[in-house]
């Protein structure tokens, strides 16, 4: 189990669990550090948030869909100044399918990728290279920003499993939370939200 206590008491399935009470089971068992999958949009910014006020040491990242855009460039250094981290970057797999294409290229350079291949880099991959780039302990956790209130698919996704997946190493720390709990999360914080997002 490596620097944690125990495993977080958690049934999967649980409906009533609260985000609070979630994520309370991660710091009570020593789970301390925590990654997070920021797209700069309102959910995984009020993921952070709440993860900084419990008093989580959170490991960011974002999977760029074109690479080293001004206004993205933007948006991460402004977040950055303003959680005083750094965020690390990753392509997303759309992108590398659009290369695989022949978006973003020449056509010798695609002559390339399909005498390659173009590799398939998921949640999983990215989280196992965040904690050994940082070296945190393996059995670190991913906070993902979704709410059960943005649709029925997601509603009976965390019905069926609960916000906290012990396997995947997954917690959702604002699934029960409105978009008005979201937007008044950011308002008192007098973060700004991106301008492309408006």
């Amino acid at each position: 189990m490596g620097k944690y206590k125990t495993q977080p008491n958690i049934t999967h399935g649980r409906f009533d669990l609260s985000s609070e009470d979630g994520l309370q089971a991660l710091l009570d068992t020593n789970h301390t550090d925590i990654l997070l999958g920021f797209s700069c949009g309102k959910d995984s910014l009020a993921t952070w948030l709440r993860l900084n006020d419990m008093g989580f040491n959170v490991y960011p990242w974002y999977e760029y869909y074109a690479p080293d855009l001004t206004f993205v460039r933007k948006n991460l250094k402004y977040y950055e100044d303003y959680f005083d981290v750094e965020i690390a970057l990753y392509p997303h797999n759309n992108f590398l399918n659009r290369m695989y294409e022949g978006v973003f290229q020449t056509k010798q350079s695609q002559l390339v990728f399909e005498r390659i291949g173009v590799p398939d880099i998921g949640r999983d991959d990215i989280q196992e290279d965040m904690i050994s780039q940082y070296s945190l302990d393996k059995n670190t956790f991913s906070a993902i920003g979704m709410s059960a209130y943005d649709d029925v698919a997601r509603y009976m996704f965390f019905k069926e499993l609960g916000p906290v997946s012990y396997n995947k190493r997954r917690i959702y720390p604002i699934y029960d939370y409105k978009k008005s709990d979201i937007y008044n999360l950011i308002v008192e914080s007098k973060v700004k939200l991106p301008g492309d997002y408006k």
